[in-house]
């Protein structure tokens, strides 16, 4: 090869060397710059799936958190919890009762109590003490009504829901004896049932709790009983003398189980049983048939709660609290109110009604 042809191919493989050494260069800068953004990529990821962990972690706390208890009276009105348990124990039932209270108001619109105060005695005795019913262990609560509902004009059945006792509790949300450090939550006031302020009591519901019994229930069967026992609070001043427990007892029963999610053959087991049996009932039944020894009364109850609820399926509750109100203080003896109630509101006799209510009972507790 001559001295030409050499010196042009040393050239050649210069350029072929310096041209792969560029690449080689090239490919690494490359390969570095994909890495490190790479590397930033799953560190900004990693950022945000702090952020997001973090502020989903505050989110769900935030859900989890209660909600703050308004500053002196309560969300559902002038609500108070007086008694002798646990400072948070009381807070709890408030809050129970605060749902309860909402809802009834709703429901019956209009003021039909100054304030309201439930009352929570230590035990089944303290509750018996308090209610003045010695045979009311099964119970879980029971309503005293405002004095000025407990006139001569009153009902047997709104008298007797009045209770005995006498002792009538003040608004909370200031320091009582058993709170802690700063005071009690607003509306709950520990240390007894029976705080010594309000004077004559006027305007004053009350409601008494039986914690032995209150305790086992489930969520939705506090609802109900507190709700009922607001109820009474509700209708008092339109429950006229003459006005039948079974629409009492009935209305506040039906007033408790709306919407509430348990099966009516669930929360009618007694009287489920006898309509399985093939025992219904032939009337409505009677003021005396509440006051029974015979084991009877929670079927007297149920079989008012189904007449109750077979009105509002009918006309929805409002027309069923229309229906209370006409038989409450419409114009004529009981039976004569009643039956121009049954007429305007369902457009049915008594005798038609009672058929409808046993076909009705017939059914829901079959299915």
């Amino acid at each position: 090869m001559s001295r030409a042809g050499r010196w042009l191919r040393r050239r050649v493989l210069a350029a072929s060397v310096v041209t792969l050494a560029v690449c080689v260069v090239v490919a690494v800068g490359v390969g570095l710059a994909v890495i490190n953004y790479a590397g930033q990529e799953r560190a900004g990821q990693e950022h945000d799936d702090q952020w997001n962990a973090a502020h989903e972690d505050a989110a769900g706390a935030a859900r989890l958190q209660p909600t703050p208890e308004p500053a002196g009276q309560g969300a559902a009105g002038p609500l108070t919890v007086v008694g002798d348990l646990p400072t948070s124990r009381l807070v709890e039932i408030r809050r129970d009762a605060d749902e309860a209270l909402r809802y009834v108001r709703t429901v019956w619109d209009g003021p039909w109590a100054d304030r309201v105060v439930v009352e929570v005695p230590a035990g089944g005795a303290g509750f018996r003490a308090e209610s003045g019913r010695a045979g009311a262990d099964g119970e879980a609560a029971v309503v005293v009504l405002p004095r000025e509902a407990r006139g001569p004009g009153a009902s047997a059945a709104a008298r007797a829901l009045s209770g005995g006792g006498s002792g009538d509790a003040t608004d909370g949300g200031t320091a009582s004896p058993g709170c802690p450090p700063g005071g009690c939550a607003p509306g709950v006031s520990p240390g007894g049932t029976d705080s010594g302020i309000g004077g004559g009591g006027s305007g004053v519901g009350r409601v008494i709790v039986n914690p032995e019994v209150y305790d086992r229930l489930s969520v939705e069967g506090r609802q109900v009983v507190l709700r009922h026992e607001f109820t009474h609070l509700a209708s008092a001043d339109v429950t006229g003398a003459g006005t039948p427990t079974w629409l009492v007892e009935g209305l506040a029963e039906a007033v408790g189980h709306a919407g509430v999610r348990l099966a009516v053959a669930r929360a009618a087991t007694e009287l489920a049983a006898e309509v399985r049996a093939g025992r219904l009932p032939d009337a409505l039944p009677d003021d005396a048939a509440f006051s029974a020894t015979d084991g009877s009364v929670p079927v007297r109850y149920q079989e008012s709660w189904l007449a109750c609820r077979l009105i509002a399926d009918r006309v929805g509750l409002d027309g069923l609290i229309r229906f209370y109100r006409q038989v409450g203080t419409g114009a004529g003896d009981p039976r004569t109110r009643l039956a121009d109630a049954l007429r305007a509101v369902l457009g049915v006799t008594e005798a038609d009604f009672i058929a409808q209510w046993r076909s009705y009972m017939d059914v829901q507790l079959h299915s």
